[in-house]
């Protein structure tokens, strides 16, 4: 325990000062009121509370100022940080007659206060000797990135292609690499002879009109029998988590300047859609093809052309639907609802992924062998336990990502072990969160360096 505690009181209401400075004597031999304290007690909400623990002790709950003062959430102004700040740091409110009654109320709150300011002196003293023996890597020291890496998203490529690092991972990249071999002569087909169609499609899909679009889409049909695109479909399997949607946006080259496509990566999840939302969504729709269809709806294989459409959750597709995938991938063709021209002709790519046992399906006739068979190419990714041997620099580029306008820099051996210990069902989006939450924690101790002590337990 702390040998002295500071404490600060500022109240309007000086019979309330009163009683509140009389249980804090009761409780503690000493209570230093000074402004330079650990912990102020107010009966208003400060504007401002200059980082410092505070408590609100007042007669009546001021409903108008707790939401002008601490309502940031729905605050637009340029004081919502400070409003922010100070929901961080606001420790209890109450009423002087509940703690009249139970002054216990406020010396507990006081007491977590007190061990919560000894715990944080505590930890800034462990990270000074941690630094000081060097038992931590510094940030960066294991992967480097670009500036613009570390501002990109992190559901972007920093996640996926920066860790090269381990066999699983060079597995994974081999057979990658040996599939877009595989499809480089259809790339070439497509930009050399499909160039100007896949412009025209883009330009025109804007708006929802097939009419309008007949002569681009019978052009289309007939280039296909002059000059057909054939892609081999790729299945991507894995648990949750681990990067397939990463995966298929990478061979897409998904916001690169100079994309292996010319169309788009479009993606539509199976998982809880309908037999006939999974349909519409996928091959569109004429006006009038039943009863809510409104007005002409061009669906996502229609939108990819030329490019990449992404089937996640693959293993939820109606059995109904099947076939027609099926004849998708054949032949590139497909007819939307209440259409009556020519099939459309979308030559693109189309990857599937999936975190369920397929096989399984198909034995218990949830899942077509035939749609199965489909899929020559079926790639495993492998999970965040698989990876161990290249941790530490995962949790290197991890922070690197989380830490943009922070300022860590440094990360405890003890705290990439407890990483390396820990299980997470979710892999790499499991370790995001919790690497995320590390850091909120570092930030709001005002540590440069993450400490094991900050990272939650399970």
């Amino acid at each position: 325990m702390m040998n002295e505690f500071k404490v600060h009181l500022i109240f309007n209401n000086e019979k309330i000062k009163e009683k509140v400075n009389e249980i804090l004597r009761r409780k503690y031999n000493i209570v230093n009121i000074i402004k330079d304290a650990d912990v102020f007690i107010t009966d208003s909400i400060p504007d401002d509370s200059n980082k410092k623990y505070f408590l609100v002790v007042w007669d009546k709950h001021n409903i108008d100022e707790i939401e002008k003062k601490l309502g940031y959430l729905v605050s637009n102004d340029k004081s919502g940080s400070k409003k922010m700040e100070n929901c961080m740091h606001l420790r209890g409110i109450f009423l002087i007659q509940e703690i009249i009654y139970d002054e216990n109320k406020l010396i507990n709150c006081i007491e977590e206060i007190k061990n919560e300011i000894q715990s944080k002196n505590d930890l800034m003293e462990q990270a000074e000797e941690i630094k000081n023996n060097g038992e931590c890597y510094e940030i960066g020291s294991m992967i480097k990135l670009t500036e613009s890496e570390m501002l990109e998203d992190m559901f972007s490529k920093p996640r996926f292609n920066a860790l090269v690092t381990d066999k699983p991972m060079l597995e994974l990249m081999r057979k990658l690499t040996y599939f877009l071999f595989q499809i480089e002569p259809s790339l070439k087909i497509l930009k050399d002879h499909y160039k100007n169609y896949i412009k025209q499609v883009k330009d025109s899909s804007q708006k929802p009109n097939f009419e309008f679009e007949q002569k681009l889409i019978n052009e289309l049909y007939k280039l296909k029998n002059k000059m057909p695109v054939s892609f081999e479909p790729l299945l991507l399997r894995g648990e949750t988590g681990v990067g397939k949607t990463l995966i298929a946006r990478w061979i897409h080259g998904k916001g690169k300047k100079n994309s292996r496509f010319l169309g788009e990566f479009k993606e539509i999840n199976a998982s809880g859609l309908s037999l006939h939302l999974m349909e519409t969504e996928l091959f569109g729709y004429k006006k009038g093809a039943f009863t809510d269809a409104k007005q002409d709806k061009p669906g996502i294989a229609f939108l990819a052309i030329g490019g990449v459409l992404f089937l996640d959750e693959i293993g939820d597709i109606p059995l109904e639907l099947q076939p027609r995938i099926m004849k998708f991938i054949e032949e590139n063709t497909f007819i939307p609802d209440g259409w009556t021209g020519n099939p459309f002709y979308c030559p693109l790519l189309i990857i599937a992924a999936t975190n369920r046992d397929l096989e399984e399906m198909i034995q218990q006739g949830r899942f077509r062998h035939d749609f199965y068979a489909r899929f020559r190419h079926r790639i495993r990714v492998p999970t965040i336990a698989e990876r161990k041997e290249s941790f530490t620099a995962i949790i290197d580029m991890q922070l690197q990502n989380t830490r943009i306008n922070r300022n860590i820099k440094y990360v405890s051996y003890k705290a990439v072990e407890k990483l390396k210990n820990m299980t997470f069902p979710e892999n790499f989006r499991g370790l995001e969160r919790t690497i995320r939450i590390a850091v909120e924690k570092t930030n709001e101790l005002g540590l440069d360096i993450l400490l094991a002590e900050c990272i939650p337990d399970g």
